[in-house]
């Protein structure tokens, strides 16, 4: 036979589990911020023809279990990048406008709403353009381009938001802004030509197979 004790004890015990139990979860059916989903099909730049062509993939999904986005994924697929140029790495950056009328160029500098210092894409805000994605590496036998970019500054919403904007692939690596002592570095990263851009555009959901480490 229970004590009193012990009968008072599971009573309280009873209680925490029923309040535990009937907190709400969050979920995206229940939270207010939606997961966003866009494309930007890459074309050589009008002033510099090539065969160059890819795709780019992003989705900006919530965090488990959280009203929150996660950071930006953006998956790229680029064929075609120029083998005998001697540049494996090649500067990818968001771009302030989504105009091609005068080929890449019209897309103007990076996206830099923060008035920031170019630098690597894990920079301190202060420290890196919005647009600073960095570098993606060719395979050196097929000048392909494959790999997924996880960016915890860009955005696919809000004040700062990509939608409409334009990405660029540029001809040099980026040196990331470390040279202080160089204008360049600090404002381009001497990232060099711009090879092929295109509008970033918002679309229906992606499939998440769409979003490889490498492919």
């Amino acid at each position: 036979m229970k004590s009193k004790k012990d009968l008072r004890l599971i009573l309280v015990l009873s209680v925490v589990v029923h309040l535990v139990s009937s907190v709400p979860e969050v979920s995206p059916e229940r939270c207010t911020i939606q997961e966003e989903y866009a494309v930007c099909i890459l074309r050589p730049s009008s002033d510099k023809p090539s065969d160059i062509n890819g795709t780019l993939y992003f989705a900006q999904k919530l965090v488990p279990g959280e009203c929150k986005a996660d950071f930006i994924s953006i998956q790229v697929y680029i064929d075609n990048v120029p083998l005998n140029d001697g540049n494996h790495k090649h500067g990818l950056h968001i771009h302030e406008f989504g105009d091609v009328s005068n080929g890449c160029d019209s897309m103007g500098p990076y996206y830099n709403p923060r008035s920031a210092t170019h630098g690597g894409p894990w920079n301190s805000p202060n420290d890196r353009y919005v647009g600073d994605l960095g570098n993606v590496r060719q395979n050196p036998k097929t000048g392909r381009i494959s790999v997924r970019i996880v960016d915890y500054m860009a955005r696919l919403t809000g004040p700062e938001s990509i939608i409409g904007r334009g990405i660029v692939l540029h001809a040099n690596e980026d040196d990331l802004g470390v040279n202080k002592s160089d204008p360049e570095s600090l404002k381009t990263g001497n990232a060099g030509a711009r090879l092929a851009c295109c509008v970033i555009a918002r679309s229906p959901p992606i499939p998440d197979d769409k979003f490889t480490l490498y492919k």
